[in-house]
């Protein structure tokens, strides 16, 4: 079998066997050759110590904050390629990474210590592929398999639950039955993964294809994650069915709970300000039925906020709405009036009363009531009971 590797890993591998070393691709990089996909970045094992490493490559950039655990990063024309010592992990105290690794000149050591055989699968142009776990097979069925005894693997690292669900949502992989009961007796340990690591794997899996499977498999797992959040059919259906965009997958996730911001705090998930922010939005939205109500939720929210609502309901002709008023410069918005605070001042609003009038305004804009022209907005403000004021809520932007 061949698998195309990168320019740059062929020639570290050509740099590592001219020396007298053995240099493989391994991981996620053969993976993705076998299954016909461009891998994204390439890593290396080889029987290369740091030291030798570092003197091979010296004609290229180094990158060397890994040197303890036998990681030389190359920065090559084509991207970093890391390149690592076979080694053999010790014991994991921490329930996530090794107390100490010993450094191996056997690949088999180095392969027999990764997380799943879909990941332990090693190839060079020289050697073809090495495959001790029957990970081409796995591959080429669809499986994820923990290498050896799924226990082992989840009490060596927690995260490695995370990530099988991940692989199975991007990859559309099914979990092998002992993997997945592992998973599940071992869900507890996710207490041991860091907040950051957890809504790393937790952002890519909600966005995979393969989202209902791992739902209706492992909806105990991602409960525990998000504050307890129940995972029904419903919740199910209406995520498989939303947009392939974390914050739309989330509040799809989120909406049929009760109290759906107070899980999102009590939940592992750390999110970005903007994301909190937009998803807060789209909890607070209402399906529009009109140009006018379009215009009224754009009047509220965020556009990138409303742009994803609207992707999630579906609808192409309120799609193409939204997309005409933002093309056409409507008003919907507090910054386009055609009047400002000075020339409020002038026709007798003083204070609070401006904020409060320009909502008026912006009301009887997007309600068609009123050109948004300077002289049509004084013309319409003369009909305005300065006394009514304070009766209407702002809403605008």
């Amino acid at each position: 079998m061949e698998i195309r590797l990168s320019a740059a890993a062929e020639k570290l591998i050509d740099i590592l066997n001219g020396a007298g070393f053995e240099g493989y691709a391994v991981g996620g990089c053969v993976r993705d050759g076998i299954m016909g996909r461009v891998p994204d970045d390439f890593d290396i094992t080889t029987n290369a110590s740091a030291d030798e490493m570092k003197e091979l490559f010296s004609g290229y950039r180094l990158l060397l904050q890994g040197v303890k655990h036998g990681t030389v990063a190359v920065v090559t024309d084509g991207g970093i390629v890391e390149c690592t010592t076979y080694r053999i992990d010790g014991s994991y105290s921490d329930g996530r990474h090794p107390d100490k690794v010993r450094f191996s000149s056997r690949l088999s050591d180095d392969l027999s210590r990764r997380d799943f055989t879909i990941n332990a699968v090693a190839y060079s142009k020289k050697s073809g592929t090495v495959d001790p776990f029957g990970g081409i097979d796995d591959i080429r069925n669809k499986i994820i398999r923990a290498i050896g005894d799924p226990d082992m693997r989840f009490n060596e690292d927690a995260l490695r639950i995370m990530r099988a669900m991940r692989f199975s949502c991007v990859l559309g992989f099914s979990v092998e039955e002992n993997t997945a009961e592992s998973m599940l007796r071992n869900l507890g340990r996710l207490a041991l993964v860091s907040d950051e690591r957890i809504t790393q794997e937790f952002e890519k899996l909600i966005t995979g294809a393969n989202i209902r499977s791992v739902l209706e498999k492992f909806g105990k797992i991602i409960s525990e994650i998000t504050g307890g959040l129940e995972i029904t059919e419903n919740v199910i259906s209406d995520i498989e069915k939303a947009p392939n965009d974390f914050c739309v997958r989330l509040f799809a996730l989120l909406r049929h709970d009760g109290e759906p911001l107070k899980k999102l705090s009590e939940s592992r998930i750390i999110l970005k300000k903007a994301d909190r922010k937009i998803i807060g939005q789209l909890l607070l939205m209402k399906p529009p039925e009109s140009r006018t109500e379009i215009k009224y939720l754009l009047s509220r929210f965020d556009k990138d906020a409303v742009r994803k609502y609207i992707r999630y309901l579906d609808d192409a002709s309120l799609a193409a709405e939204l997309e005409s008023v933002l093309a056409s410069g409507e008003c919907f918005s507090l910054s386009q009036l055609e009047i400002n605070g000075d020339k409020l001042m002038k026709l007798g609003f003083r204070g609070r009363e401006i904020a409060k009038v320009k909502n008026i305004i912006l009301n009887g804009i997007i309600a068609g009531n009123i050109k948004n022209s300077e002289k049509d907005i004084a013309e319409y403000l003369k009909t305005v009971a300065v006394s009514d004021i304070d009766k209407v809520p702002g809403n605008g932007r």
